[in-house]
């Protein structure tokens, strides 16, 4: 019984993960069925709902990168234990003097961008007047115009505890609206219409477990009894008007046959003789 029931809020918690994030995805993909092309100051001008985009004239700055990872920690001690992941993210300018809050940062996906992003965020770790020069030296390398292309993560996609770091961050220079670009990525329509039939199936399974399956009912107890006594042999059927004899006395107890005759009544007793009279008593003697 239990175990139906855990397998029952299995199918049920998978069934709404499932058709949720299907029907995000699928939603997105039907949205976004091309990229949108214009330029990256277009964009933080008109800031579209598309969100696919494809950014032209956008210069890319690796030295302003952040990098966010995931450690384990113990339950009990907190002790922290390995980095299961790491993910690095750009920001994104308008132009080498654009001073104004960051509109967008790029979550790179790209080895050669992610070497770039993993140097900017180790330099940044020295000393302020070694990191100025650093800075300088390497400008042409760390900061370059590009056409960045990738999707907008947004719902489900996006990790409000990531936008949370990348404000802390960013020290005030971040736009409250800002955006994080999936470089490189697509609206996964497969994926999605995928999960959403499977979250429909496991729905729908569910629904039939109560529907046609109910609880199941135990089977009915049987009384039974066990006795440490011998078996009685079989008794031999008597025939008709048969009258069993008289059973002999066990130390001096008759006990009655129910099947022996019944005695004759006894004669009526003859009536006693009428009483004779007291005589009168005499008065005591003076």
């Amino acid at each position: 019984m239990l175990l139906i029931w855990r397998l029952r809020l299995f199918m049920l918690v998978g069934g709404i993960a499932a058709f949720v994030f299907g029907a995000h995805h699928t939603y997105t993909a039907l949205t976004n069925t091309t990229p949108t092309s214009l330029s990256y100051g277009e964009y933080c001008r008109q800031r579209p709902d598309a969100k696919w985009l494809e950014l032209t004239d956008t210069w890319v700055d690796y030295r302003a990168s952040v990098e966010i990872y995931e450690q384990q920690e113990d339950r009990y001690t907190k002790k922290r234990g390995s980095i299961t992941k790491r993910e690095y993210y750009t920001a994104l300018y308008q132009g080498t003097e654009d001073e104004g809050n960051i509109v967008a940062f790029l979550k790179c996906n790209d080895p050669t961008s992610i070497a770039l992003a993993k140097e900017g965020v180790g330099a940044s770790e020295m000393e302020n007047e070694k990191w100025e020069q650093w800075c300088v030296q390497n400008e042409s390398r760390m900061v370059s115009k590009s056409t960045v292309r990738g999707l907008v993560l947004s719902g489900l996609s996006e990790s409000s505890e990531y936008r949370k770091l990348l404000n802390e961050a960013a020290k005030g220079q971040l736009d409250p609206n800002f955006v994080i670009i999936d470089q490189n990525e697509e609206p996964k329509s497969g994926m999605g219409f995928l999960l959403l039939i499977l979250g429909v199936a496991l729905l729908a399974g569910t629904a039939a477990t109560f529907v046609f399956g109910g609880s199941p009912k135990p089977a009915p107890y049987v009384p039974l009894a066990r006795s440490g006594y011998p078996a009685a042999p079989a008794r031999v059927p008597l025939p008709p008007n048969h009258f069993a004899p008289q059973q002999p006395p066990v130390q001096g107890l008759a006990y009655p046959n129910p099947m022996a005759p019944k005695p004759a009544p006894l004669p009526p007793r003859a009536p006693l003789p009428p009483r004779k009279p007291l005589p009168p008593r005499q008065p005591p003697l003076q």
